[in-house]
């Protein structure tokens, strides 16, 4: 009878309880200016938090640009989308990147980020992925 409650309580806590993992355990912060002026610098930092009871492995991280967009070390060159490794990171941990950029556009306009972090989840072959606009 005990051996019974047991395997049933590790089903129950295997498929329903605490081991879901899910892209809406990972959080993506963005703190940076909300307004600037076209041509001027704009620094972002991107905070990635991992609220999943797994590590998430290998995690990588994209931020696209909106158009015309430049480097912010060299005014010449497009930046349409910036790449970073964030490594592993463990449950409840949160990882920091800085980015700049330079901006250019029409005046009162608004413009927007997409920034996508990617990731794997031990014993799982699939990329997972986790937007924010």
């Amino acid at each position: 009878m005990v051996f019974v409650v047991a395997v049933s309580l590790a089903a129950f806590l295997y498929f329903v309880g605490s081991n879901k993992v899910s892209s809406k355990n990972v959080d993506i912060t963005v703190a940076g200016p909300l307004t600037i002026g076209s041509g001027s610098d704009i620094p972002l930092k991107v905070i990635v938090t991992n609220n999943n009871n797994v590590e998430l492995q290998g995690a990588t991280i994209q931020v696209e640009y909106p158009q015309g967009t430049r480097q912010a070390d060299n005014k010449n060159v497009d930046l349409l989308r910036w790449n970073d490794t964030l490594g592993d990171i463990s449950s409840g941990e949160s990882v920091t990147k800085n980015t700049n950029a330079v901006l250019f556009g029409e005046k009162n306009t608004i413009q927007s980020l997409k920034i996508t972090v990617q990731y794997k989840i031990p014993g799982s072959n699939a990329v997972f992925y986790k937007e924010k606009r």
